[in-house]
């Protein structure tokens, strides 16, 4: 999820363009890479995220005074990367929409 920006500004900078892509056109195949990617890179980021909460709980199990920088750090490496999956998928479901209404396959 290191680059979650540059994922979102993609997406951002696509969706910008959408309304200028043809039902059925090369556009389409363009969406579904960039949401291929950003989903991707979503579940990357949840996993991440997931595995900060568990060395978060190992840490807490075993709090002591020493621990207190590595927890801080956890804390915000877990909320940083939780708004940039949150902007993510925002930007992924807006792009979704366009692109089922640009003749793409729903998600099932």
């Amino acid at each position: 999820m290191h680059d979650a920006t540059e994922l979102t500004d993609r997406l951002h900078a696509l969706a910008a363009r959408v309304e200028r892509v043809q039902r059925g056109s090369e556009g389409l195949t363009e969406l579904e890479d960039v949401l291929a990617t950003g989903y991707a890179g979503a579940l990357s980021g949840e996993a991440r995220m997931m595995r900060l909460e568990e060395a978060l709980e190992d840490l807490l199990d075993t709090a002591a005074e020493n621990r207190a920088h590595e927890l801080r750090r956890l804390v915000g490496e877990q909320r940083a990367l939780g708004r940039a999956v949150a902007e993510l998928r925002s930007a992924l479901a807006r792009l979704q929409a366009d692109f089922v209404a640009l003749g793409g396959a729903a998600p099932r």
